[in-house]
């Protein structure tokens, strides 16, 4: 018995501590729309695959506006797109960028497309390493808005795939499908994409 009413004072004991560790009166809710709005790359990571055929291949790297007042944001602006000293990619060599600013504006619903070219003629894979080419997101015009901690760069690993006659995209002819050891609808060609 002794040992359950020590377990039920230790238990109310934690409880008035934890109680009293919360405060709910502190915080300010009305305050979450102050923040600033936050631009960034929809993505931290892309991998650039492309194929060793002496052609160039153009990506897109979207960029947008997201905050608290972002969807009462009219107008536009714009912000510098700096390569990172990091980055092993060379430009001139594995890839080019066609700007070094992006504007954004509520007129494009804050979005943004950075083009980015990449480039083939030259490049014998596989490589000893693929290069990375980080960039990163720096003066926007407008001091409400700051760039994203978590997505204000982006890295893009360049893989240089081997040039083969035999690349491209085949549709199956024919096709079975089995689903826990019975074969499914999905057997049907039509159903497999090319």
């Amino acid at each position: 018995m002794k040992k359950y009413i020590n377990f039920l004072m230790v238990l109310c004991t934690i409880s008035v501590f934890t109680s009293c560790l919360v405060d709910d009166e502190a915080q300010n809710y009305s305050l979450n729309d102050q923040g600033p709005n936050l631009l960034g790359f929809t993505q931290a990571t892309v991998n650039a695959s492309v194929v060793t055929d002496g052609t160039e291949t153009s990506i897109i790297l979207p960029v947008q506006l997201a905050g608290p007042t972002a969807s009462t944001f009219s107008g536009e602006f714009t912000a510098m797109i700096e390569v990172d000293p990091s980055s092993t990619a060379i430009e001139g060599v594995h890839y080019t960028l066609d700007s070094n600013t992006v504007t954004i504006s509520s007129a494009q619903n804050l979005i943004a497309n950075v083009p980015l070219t990449i480039i083939t003629d030259g490049i014998d894979p596989p490589l000893d390493e693929n290069p990375v080419l980080i960039l990163n997101l720096t003066n926007v015009s407008d001091p409400s808005i700051v760039p994203n901690g978590r997505t204000a760069s982006i890295t893009v690993n360049i893989e240089y795939l081997c040039f083969s006659d035999i690349t491209g995209k085949y549709r199956a002819l024919e096709a079975k499908y089995f689903r826990i050891g019975v074969e499914s609808g999905l057997s049907n060609p039509a159903y497999w994409p090319a």
